[in-house]
C-alpha cells in the first residue's frame, strides 16, 4: 500500500495532473469492529474513483489503485510523457568558505596548508590529495607566539604503507607513507643538516654540549606538529559513554522505592557528508597498542588491536609511534649518536580532535615510563585544536604520498612500492594504475628521505667532522645506546601495563 500511496503523490500527479482532486469523508457506518468507515473521492480529469476503508490510507490506496487500472486500458485525455531514465540531480554542498582565522593555531594552519600549496604547485589529482598533511613547524625566540617566528622545516602526506611484497631489508624503501611518519622523515633530514652547521660552528638551531660531544637544541628552539586530522590509531580511540537519567523516581508514601530506570540516550544522527562514522572502541582497549594493516582497499583508519597470533602485514599506527618519540624523542636512534634528544612540544590538529584521546595515546600511557637511575625522559605535549580549514570534506585517499624537507626537494612517492616518482614524463599522470606505467618507464628511484640514504648522508657527516659512527646501520640500531634504552622501558612498560607487545618489522635492516 505504501508503494501506491507514492505513485498517488508522484506518479499520478506527474502522469495525469495537475487537475486531480482527493476529499476524505467520515461515514456513519461502522465496521465489524465497531470502528467508522471512510470515503476518499478521487477526481482525476473528470472521472471519480471511490475507495472505502476503516481508515483513512486504506481507502486513498483503493480509490489510486482503481484509478490505474483504469487508465492502463482507457487512458484519460490527457497523459503527459514520462521519462523513466530522468534522474533527480544530486544534492551539492554550497561553496564552502573557510573562516577568517583569528587563533595563533588557525593562523598557522593556514600558514602551512599555503606553504604546501606552494611547494607541491606541480602535483595535480590524486596526487596532490591531503586526507592527511603533517607539518612540522620550528619556532624561535620567548614564549610569545606569532607567525613571524614561525618556519616550515618539513611535511608529509599520506594514508597507506607499502605492499608487503615490496618490503625490503637494506632500508631503500619507505614502508610508512602515512603523514606523521613522512613528516618526521623530513625533520630528521632536517635536523641532520643542522647538526652539520653546528658541528662546523656555523649558524643552526643546535648548539654544542661540551660535556657529551653531542648537539643540543638551543632553549629558545620549539618544534610544533600541524596536522589537519588527528593520528591514525589510538589518539581516534574514544569510547562513547551513555549518559544514564540519575533523576530519582517519585516515591509513593509507604511504598518501596522503585528500580530507576536508566534512559538510552537516542543516537545522534550521522551522515556521510561529516566524514566517516565515529568508531567506538571498548573501554578496555583504549591506550592499547594498534596496528596500521594494509586491507584490501588500502589503509585502514579503525583502531586494530594487535594480537602476536595475528600473520599479517602490519606497522606500528602513527599514534604509537607518536607516544615512543614524546619520550625518547623524534631525533630517532640513527642520529642519537649525535644529537640529544629532541622533542615535539605542541601539537595543532583538526579533524577528529579530542583532548582526552590525544592526551592518554601521546603521553599518558607512557609518562610513568621508568629507567634505569629514575632519570626524567620524555616531554609532555600541547595540544590545540585547529577550527581552520580549506573545505568541509575530508579529502580522498590516494595511492600516492609526497615528503619534504627545508632545502631538499618535493618527492612524490608510489606508497605501494615505497619509492619516489619522478614527474619529469609526460607519460605519468595521477591515474593510480600509473604505478605500474611508472615502473615500466623506469622513472621510480630510491627516495632521499629512506632509511638508508639518510645514513649514508650520516657517515659522511661524521666523517668530516671527525666523529665516530657505527660501520652499518643495523649495528647502530641496536647499539646499547640511551635511545636503546628508554626505547625499551618505554615498550616494557607498556607490555606491563597491559597496552600490548610492540610490533616487530617483519624485514629487519641487515645493512
Amino acid at each position: 500500500s505504501s508503494g501506491i500511496n507514492a505513485e498517488y503523490g508522484g506518479r499520478l500527479k506527474q502522469l495525469y495532473g495537475p487537475d486531480i482532486v482527493g476529499e476524505f469523508r467520515q461515514l456513519e457506518e461502522k465496521d465489524t469492529a465497531g470502528g467508522f468507515l471512510y470515503t476518499f473521492t478521487l477526481t482525476v480529469q473528470g472521472h471519480v474513483f471511490d475507495g472505502k476503508w476503516s481508515n483513512k490510507q486504506s481507502a486513498k490506496n483503493q480509490a489510486v489503485g482503481k484509478a490505474f487500472d483504469l487508465f492502463e486500458v482507457n487512458p484519460p485525455a490527457v497523459v503527459h510523457v514520462f521519462d523513466k531514465k530522468r534522474k533527480t540531480p544530486s544534492r551539492t554542498l554550497a561553496d564552502f568558505t573557510p573562516i577568517e582565522p583569528v587563533e595563533f593555531q588557525d593562523k598557522l594552519a593556514e600558514k602551512c596548508w599555503n606553504f604546501v600549496t606552494e611547494k607541491t604547485a606541480d602535483f595535480h589529482g590524486a596526487h596532490n590529495s591531503r586526507r592527511n598533511l603533517v607539518v612540522v613547524v620550528k619556532v624561535s625566540g620567548g614564549e610569545e607566539e606569532g607567525l613571524d617566528n614561525c618556519e616550515i622545516v618539513s611535511f608529509g602526506n599520506g594514508t597507506l604503507l607499502i605492499n608487503q611484497d615490496n618490503m625490503t631489508t637494506d632500508g631503500t624503501v619507505i614502508n610508512d607513507c602515512t603523514g606523521e611518519s613522512l613528516a618526521l622523515r623530513g625533520l630528521r633530514r632536517y635536523l641532520l643538516d643542522q647538526i652539520e652547521l653546528c658541528l662546523h660552528n656555523k649558524a643552526s638551531v643546535y648548539t654544542k654540549d661540551k660535556t657529551g660531544g653531542k648537539c643540543s637544541l638551543k632553549k629558545m628552539v620549539r618544534l610544533y606538529m600541524y596536522s589537519n586530522s588527528a593520528p591514525m590509531g589510538d589518539c581516534r580511540a574514544i569510547h562513547r559513554v551513555e549518559q544514564m537519567d540519575t533523576s530519582p523516581a517519585p516515591v509513593v508514601e509507604g511504598e518501596e522505592a522503585p528500580a530507576m530506570e536508566v534512559e538510552k540516550p537516542k543516537p545522534k544522527q550521522w551522515s556521510r557528508r561529516f566524514g566517516p562514522k565515529p568508531h567506538d572502541t571498548p573501554a578496555e582497549d583504549l591506550g592499547k597498542l594498534t596496528i596500521a594493516r594494509k586491507v584490501k582497499d588500502g589503509y585502514s583508519e579503525v583502531p586494530y588491536i594487535f594480537s602476536e597470533e595475528d600473520a599479517c602485514h602490519s606497522i606500528s599506527s602513527p599514534s604509537d609511534k607518536l607516544a615512543v618519540r614524546q619520550m625518547c624523542g623524534v631525533q630517532g636512534s640513527i642520529l642519537f649518536n649525535l644529537s640529544n634528544p629532541v622533542y615535539i612540544s605542541k601539537y595543532l590538529v583538526g579533524r577528529s580532535f579530542n583532548e582526552q584521546a590525544l592526551t592518554r595515546a601521546l603521553y599518558t600511557r607512557v609518562k610513568d615510563t621508568a629507567v634505569r637511575g629514575g632519570a626524567q625522559i620524555g616531554l609532555e605535549p600541547q595540544l590545540l585544536q585547529v577550527s581552520w580549514k580549506v573545505s568541509k570534506l575530508a579529502e580522498k585517499k590516494s595511492s600516492w604520498a609526497y615528503i619534504w624537507a627545508k632545502d631538499h626537494s618535493v618527492e612524490l612517492i608510489s606508497t605501494s612500492e615505497g619509492k619516489q616518482v619522478s614527474l619529469s614524463s609526460s607519460d605519468v599522470t595521477d591515474d593510480h594504475s600509473d604505478v605500474t606505467k611508472a615502473k615500466a618507464l623506469g622513472v621510480m628511484a630510491m627516495s632521499e628521505y629512506c632509511t638508508k640514504a639518510l645514513y649514508v648522508a650520516l657517515s659522511n657527516v661524521c666523517s668530516k667532522s671527525k666523529k665516530p659512527f657505527a660501520p652499518k646501520y643495523s649495528v647502530m640500531k641496536s647499539a646499547n645506546t640511551r635511545y636503546r634504552t628508554t626505547k625499551t622501558a618505554v615498550l616494557n612498560h607498556l607490555k606491563t601495563t597491559g597496552m600490548g607487545s610492540w610490533i616487530e618489522n617483519p624485514k629487519k635492516p641487515d645493512y
